[in-house]
């Protein structure tokens, strides 16, 4: 099963705080597909130590696996560096603060539900929705250039296929993931992955020399599944009090929790991986499709705090959690040590085998 990357964006451009404007048209686009990644990074690097620090507000908005609106709420991240900030989310059952200190600190200070995949992921959403593309070596991935309409609009797209070894080029005709930016400026506007999975970023501001959407929205299987909304960005002092652990905040004492696979850092192996039962019901009615499931891969290698993000049908969802959860991985592991990861699985159900 693959995407279909089709979408009607309009993009809106306003000043706010940081006196974001918009981002600047340049003559014409590069049509090579590594120099149009590469042009875009820089503008989606919140990590620059150039960067005066900052602080950001967001709501947002979370849809069940059949896409009608559950919970809502509220965003912030306190930025100075990579070592310094402070992240916090707040909604009617969860609440959670984190602050790192320059002293290598981690205090944490949370009740109430677990968060969810997408608000473990938010912060990869605004600000780093090209992490995933400085780790791919040229020999493990095939790239390819393509313009797409939508509307009167069109859009330049990568088209990206990571390749394994001995696989033929013909293999790999079918994108992984695409990419596509606005027309006149390197702007991310959304990314499609095979399994169904799509964000789109709209009302991008430009944050000194950064990109920054006023919206992002996220589908699977053309349902929403999340939503974020920026209301208010300023410049932040470096001493805010914003940035200092309250006095009920614990410390973390435990391994990193990392969301995503950051750079650097390997695939872990499967060591063992328990097949969905198909269900009779579904294989009779040729229910066939991609189940997401968020996921984290705990420092043992278990998985834990299963979650579906979408599913063909109930019955798909709940064989794929049962096999899931009996999965064993490898641990993460980050400079020798063994780290947490928040991370999205997918079960593939087809009538002509499982996977």
């Amino acid at each position: 099963m693959r995407a279909i990357f089709v979408f009607a964006l309009c993009l809106a451009f306003v000043s706010a705080s940081l006196a974001q404007t918009a981002p600047t048209p340049q003559p014409e686009l590069p049509k090579d597909p590594r120099a149009l990644l590469e042009l875009a990074k820089p503008h989606y690097n919140f990590s620059d130590p150039t960067l005066r620090p900052w602080h950001v507000k967001a709501s947002y908005q979370i849809f069940n696996e059949v896409g009608k609106p559950t919970e809502q709420g509220t965003y912030q991240i306190w930025w100075v560096s990579p070592k310094v900030h402070r992240e916090s989310w707040n909604r009617p059952h969860a609440s959670r603060s984190d602050w790192f200190t320059g002293n290598g600190q981690h205090f944490r200070l949370e009740s109430g539900d677990h968060l969810k995949f997408f608000e473990h992921n938010l912060q990869q959403e605004l600000f780093a929705p090209l992490m995933g593309w400085p780790s791919v070596k040229p020999e493990g991935v095939q790239l390819r250039y393509e313009e797409r309409k939508s509307g009167s609009a069109k859009f330049p797209c990568v088209l990206i296929n990571r390749v394994q070894s001995g696989m033929p080029a013909a293999a790999a005709s079918t994108p992984d993931s695409i990419y596509c930016f606005d027309e006149k400026s390197p702007v991310l506007r959304g990314i499609t992955t095979w399994t169904g999975m799509m964000t789109t970023f709209d009302d991008v501001w430009r944050f000194e020399d950064k990109y920054l959407p006023h919206d992002i929205t996220i589908y699977a299987n053309g349902l929403r599944e999340f939503t974020a909304h920026i209301e208010m960005s300023e410049a932040l002092a470096p001493a805010d009090a914003a940035l200092s652990p309250t006095s009920e905040a614990v410390e973390e004492k435990g391994p990193a929790v990392l969301t995503g696979k950051p750079d650097g850092i390997p695939l872990a192996k499967l060591l063992n991986k328990v097949y969905p039962v198909y269900p009779p019901e579904a294989k009779k009615a040729g229910q066939t499709g991609v189940v997401l499931l968020g996921a984290t891969i705990g420092i043992d290698g278990s998985v834990h705090d299963l979650e579906v993000i979408s599913a063909p049908a109930k019955s798909l969802a709940d064989a794929a959690l049962e096999a899931v959860s009996q999965w064993k991985y490898q641990p993460y592991e980050r400079d020798g040590q063994k780290i947490e990861i928040h991370t999205m699985i997918n079960v593939v159900f087809t009538l002509g085998g499982k996977r």
